[in-house]
């Protein structure tokens, strides 16, 4: 474990120090750490069956996942749904259902298990988008802004909206997929979406109230209230566990709230603390991603279902479903081709994964291992899809006109 602990350190700060170079040659920090984390299981021959059954590695995936959730509600700019909100029920509503729905019953019909619960949850941890691994292209100006700026939104509320999702999964397969199981675990997704909006809504509504009180009157300045905003999320997460409904969700919630009801909005030193926690969070992500991609591994996956599904899932199962949600608006064929294109997957699909691993390798570790293959193939095939993109499309930017 001491030999992890400096390899990470040590990968991180090497990246810390290079950062710009590794943003000139477009190359994504998810690209080094998880590189790192491949060469330091090679290396040391870690064997993560023992970390990956803790109680404590679910604890910790959770709370991450929390803090990621509830830093992308807040970012999401130009009210609720940002400056396109016609757009962005189309991609949340109607593509990312549809992108659900495809992922799962191709996982039906291909993958090697009798749990739809299990394919439910594949659908849930590879289909939603993140933009973090892949800043460097996106904020290429040959993306134009307005599209940016959807996929943006798009990323921020994809992960909460698949969460209640992937915790019905989970409640159905601890419910072994029976018919006494689907009744309950119904029974309890509904309870715990109610109990995590609650308490969602009255921490985000009772933080943004003293949160304004204390800059009104002059008790904190902005940069002193990023902790603020950081325990806010921490806080919404402890009290949904301890009420019993589930702790990202809350924290997703309470994020939309908190942005929502702060005076003037959210100030950019105020969000600066939280987002360097969140980006060395994104960091020790990808270096774990790194350390399961070398430990699920297996030359036999490569010509397996799973990579099927990886495939399909980085590509058609995107592909289609935007397209057909954007039919009828008023991006033009150009611009819908490219947000079906641009749906790199990222850190909120590897904790889900990897939450999923923990809940489910105690009742069947075959279906677990299928989850964590799955995920691990997709996000990997992503990650270089995408990073190819950027260098492309970096090379096409500097051509002259």
């Amino acid at each position: 474990m001491i030999a992890v602990l400096f390899a990470v350190g040590l990968s991180i700060l090497l990246w810390s120090l290079l950062a710009r170079r590794f943003g000139e040659w477009r190359v994504a920090p998810a690209i080094v750490l998880a590189g790192a984390g491949v060469i330091t299981s090679a290396i040391l021959g870690i064997d993560l069956a023992e970390s990956l059954y803790s109680p404590v590695t679910e604890r910790v995936v959770e709370m991450i996942l929390a803090l990621l959730l509830f830093v992308d509600a807040t970012e999401v700019r130009g009210g609720l749904l940002g400056r396109d909100r016609r757009g962005a029920l189309r991609l949340v509503l109607i593509a990312l259902p549809l992108s659900l729905i495809g992922a799962t019953i191709l996982g039906w019909l291909v993958l090697p298990t009798t749990m739809f619960a299990v394919c439910l949850m594949i659908a849930c941890a590879v289909m939603p988008t993140d933009l973090s691994p892949h800043g460097t292209l996106f904020g290429n100006s040959m993306v134009p802004e307005r599209i940016r700026h959807l996929l943006n939104v798009e990323s921020g509320y994809n992960d909460g909206v698949v969460a209640p999702i992937f915790v019905f999964g989970l409640a159905l397969v601890e419910g072994h997929g029976t018919e006494a199981g689907f009744g309950h675990a119904t029974i309890a997704a509904i309870e715990s979406a109610g109990i995590s909006l609650l308490v969602g809504v009255g921490v985000g509504l009772l933080a943004a109230f003293l949160a304004n009180a204390a800059l009104r009157t002059g008790l904190t300045s902005d940069r002193a209230l990023g902790i603020t905003v950081l325990m806010t999320a921490l806080l919404s997460y402890g009290l949904a566990t301890i009420a019993e409904g589930n702790g990202f969700v809350a924290a997703f919630v309470c994020g939309i709230v908190y942005r929502l009801t702060r005076d003037q909005g959210l100030h950019g030193s105020e969000l600066e603390f939280v987002e360097d926690v969140a980006i060395l969070c994104n960091l020790l992500v990808w270096f774990a991603f790194g350390l399961v991609l070398d430990y699920v591994f297996d030359a036999g996956v490569l010509w397996s279902t799973t990579t099927l599904v990886a495939v399909c899932a980085v590509t058609v199962l995107r592909f289609v479903p935007v397209q057909l949600s954007l039919l009828g608006s008023d991006y033009g064929r150009r611009d819908r081709n490219l947000i079906a294109c641009m749906g790199p997957r990222g850190t909120a699909s590897i904790v889900f994964g990897l939450l999923a691993w923990t809940r489910v390798a105690g009742d069947d570790v075959d279906d677990a291992s299928l989850i964590l293959i799955v995920v691990a193939w997709t996000v990997a095939l992503s990650l270089i899809v995408y990073s190819v993109a950027a260098v492309l499309l970096a090379a096409r930017q500097k051509e002259p006109a």
